[in-house]
């Protein structure tokens, strides 16, 4: 029997308030072993939580198949809303707590963009304003926009845009690109100019390619090339192609002070396309501080690339 909800908002959220974390932890893992082991409580216990969940709103919010859980829509809606309730509960704990922390940015990129992109912004986001602590990782995987979703960062610069109804996809800026090798390569010592399509026959260290079939390096999709290796970390994409091994796509930012170095050499060939670079934050509303990142970002382009940036989000 489904019990009739309070009248009082606050009565109301009272009914259901101390089963939200464990619909979360749930809802996100959508396998109850797994949320038992998160939660270090029984399976039978998280069931009997979400069941009781349901009644108090009087829907189910996973569809099960078998012994599998499934988030429906009025699930994603409640998770979506949890997902945000407690985001603010935790700043304004770690307001209490300490003042001096009341604005927190966490920022997550390729760390190969770290170094060339994201250490000049926040070093003149964090002069600029005094009250603001910027955390940084590594941003590494496909789950990009679930981590973004679950709060574990507030931005990602991200080389492929994310599509997600709470989510918003600016373009940051383009990286123009080149073609490198290393010192021990066949080409470093070969004069140019090559064109692209007779340098298929050697070997590429790439990224994955997106759901179309093409890598986001910018490599033209209709030249087949055999990538030996891939990864989505454009550092290690660097490092395989200094060792001479093979051939890379690589922004010029990155890769033109290893030419200055003599550890990479720029192949005399036609352009390529440049590298997109996508900010991808939590949106409705945006946070102060990730308004003004994204601000400080688009101007740094502006201001290093002369790069016309259009102003709408792409994807929301």
């Amino acid at each position: 029997m489904v019990r009739a909800m309070a009248s009082r908002p606050s009565i109301r959220v009272a009914d259901y308030w101390s089963w939200l974390p464990v619909f979360r932890v749930v809802a996100e893992t959508q396998h109850l072993p797994t949320a038992a082991t998160s939660l270090n409580i029984s399976a039978s216990a998280i069931s009997r939580s979400v069941k009781l969940l349901e009644e108090s709103f009087g829907h189910e919010l996973f569809d099960r198949r078998g012994r599998n859980i499934y988030l429906n829509k009025k699930g994603e809606l409640l998770l979506s809303s949890v997902r945000d309730a407690m985001r603010t509960v935790d700043e304004s704990y770690v307001a209490i707590r300490n003042e001096a922390y009341l604005r927190q940015l966490s920022i997550a990129a390729n760390s190969a963009l770290t170094r060339v992109v994201l250490i000049p912004v926040i070093d003149s986001v964090l002069a600029n304003n005094p009250t603001l602590n910027v955390g940084c990782q590594t941003l590494r995987g496909q789950d990009t926009a679930e981590r973004l979703l679950q709060g574990e960062f507030d931005i990602a610069l991200s080389l492929i845009p994310y599509r997600h109804d709470q989510l918003g996809c600016e373009l940051a800026g383009s990286l123009p690109s080149n073609l490198y090798c290393g010192k021990s390569h066949p080409l470093y010592a070969a004069e140019g100019p090559h064109s692209l399509s007779d340098l298929t026959d050697y070997e590429f260290v790439g990224p994955p390619r997106d759901k179309n079939g093409n890598a986001a390096d910018g490599w033209p999709p209709h030249l087949k090339r055999k990538i030996r290796v891939t990864t989505d970390m454009m550092e290690m994409g660097l490092s395989y192609c200094k060792t001479g091994r093979y051939l890379a796509v690589l922004p010029k930012l990155i890769a033109e002070p290893e030419v200055a170095t003599g550890s990479l050499k720029r192949i005399n060939t036609e352009d390529i396309a440049s590298f997109s670079l996508y900010i991808v934050y939590r949106h409705n509303p945006i946070a102060p501080a990730v308004k003004l990142f994204v601000d400080a970002l688009r101007q740094h382009f502006r201001q290093t690339l002369a790069t016309d940036l259009p102003e709408q989000v792409i994807a929301s």
